[in-house]
């Protein structure tokens, strides 16, 4: 064997360890990825499931019927404050006027 076979021979070698590095960092890579799709989509799923559960409160709490009963009831309670006004007012009128 000369020199430059074995130089070939060793540079050969140098390359097949080189590849198979390489190719051990790209799986690594690969898989990383991967992982790191899977917790995207989990996070994504979590993240919509609570989106879902905020809404489903905020239905809940802005439920139309209990805001009809609300404004009703304050409207009741504006009659009876201004009701209770004027009837001071006339009251007043009316001690005056004695």
């Amino acid at each position: 064997m000369s020199s430059e076979e074995t130089k070939i021979a060793v540079m050969q070698q140098e390359i097949s360890y080189i590849k198979s590095r390489v190719d051990d960092i790209a799986e690594t890579l690969r898989e990383n990825v991967t992982l790191h799709q899977e917790r995207l989509v989990m996070f994504q799923e979590q993240m919509d499931k609570r989106f879902e559960g905020v809404h489903v409160r905020i239905d809940a709490k802005a439920d139309k019927t209990e805001l009809e009963k609300i404004n009703s009831i304050l409207a009741r309670l504006n009659w009876i404050v201004i009701t209770a006004v004027l009837g001071a007012l006339l009251a007043l009128v009316v001690t005056t006027q004695l």
